[in-house]
């Protein structure tokens, strides 16, 4: 996967080797500590880039697998506008994800993930970040040091006392699907580019219908157009993880081009007409 995150960013930013710099601090962080089994709490992946600004990052963190058990992740906070690896479970104990932002972002506590775990046994142990690797935005793709801070937990027997619901009815937020084409993307055909957030539950995925009969189905960004003509309407859907769904449109290309140039015809003929309405007005008249 380290090998795929790096092909992808060539393709994103220019980059060549260069000095390594300290320019963040990634830091593991809870509202809890101590727990009971049965327990479910959230975590939260914090970065704080010591006035750097930084657009992609590759992180695995590791948990104690014989009293946690991993349950999912909300995204709806996070800096990441692009995933390149959503966060995936590497059984039995490590939790994977690698994200892109372009233009990059610059803060002291700016979110990449929060993740939810489940107590399962009572023990001791910690929830820490194994590696981090995180560019600078620089027109490099300068890789810089990073340092961590990881949580400490316990858990006891007895009864559960935390339970975090997240409540969700409302749908993603709203965005701009593009249309593009790139000699580095499926031989310069035309692909369909799209991301969007959701700060409740968090985006669980994309569908793409092409065409008013079409059927839809789950995608990801880039999208290979199979309708090269560009002559029908591009239906997407953004579902979040509680079932709320956002729809964009992109009309015909073709179409568009046709409608203009009709819009003109129109009115091209109109001011044709203008003077034999005004011929036909005088001798009325007179």
């Amino acid at each position: 996967m380290r090998f795929i995150f790096i092909i992808f960013w060539l393709l994103v930013t220019l980059t060549h080797s260069v000095p390594e710099t300290l320019a963040a601090t990634a830091k593991v962080e809870s509202d809890f500590r101590n727990f009971h089994v049965g327990d479910i709490f959230t975590v939260d992946l914090i970065v704080d880039t010591e006035g750097k600004i930084i657009n992609a990052a590759e992180v695995i963190v590791i948990f104690p697998a014989e009293f946690l058990a991993y349950e999912d992740y909300d995204d709806g906070a996070s800096v990441f506008s692009l995933w390149i690896e959503k966060p995936q479970l590497n059984p039995p104990n490590q939790i994977h994800l690698a994200g892109i932002t372009p233009g990059g972002f610059v803060g002291e506590s700016e979110s990449l993930i929060t993740l939810n775990f489940k107590v399962i046994h009572t023990g001791q142990g910690k929830i820490e970040i194994r590696t981090a690797d995180f560019l600078l935005h620089d027109g490099l793709g300068t890789k810089t040091n990073v340092a961590t801070q990881n949580l400490h937990l316990t858990s006891t027997a007895g009864d559960s006392t935390i339970v975090v619901k997240n409540v969700d009815d409302e749908i993603p937020e709203s965005f701009n699907p593009e249309i593009m084409y790139d000699r580095n993307l499926f031989d310069g055909q035309a692909v369909l580019i799209f991301s969007t957030k959701d700060k409740g539950s968090g985006l669980d995925h994309f569908e793409v219908k092409e065409g008013k009969f079409g059927r839809y189905e789950s995608v990801v960004s880039p999208y290979l157009i199979k309708n090269q003509t560009l002559d029908r309407n591009i239906f997407i859907r953004a579902i979040d993880k509680n079932g709320n769904v956002r729809t964009e449109i992109i009309y015909p290309q073709i179409g568009q081009f046709s409608y203009k140039h009709v819009y003109v015809i129109m009115s091209i003929l109109v001011l044709l007409c203008v003077p034999f309405v005004i011929l036909f007005y005088r001798r009325f008249r007179f």
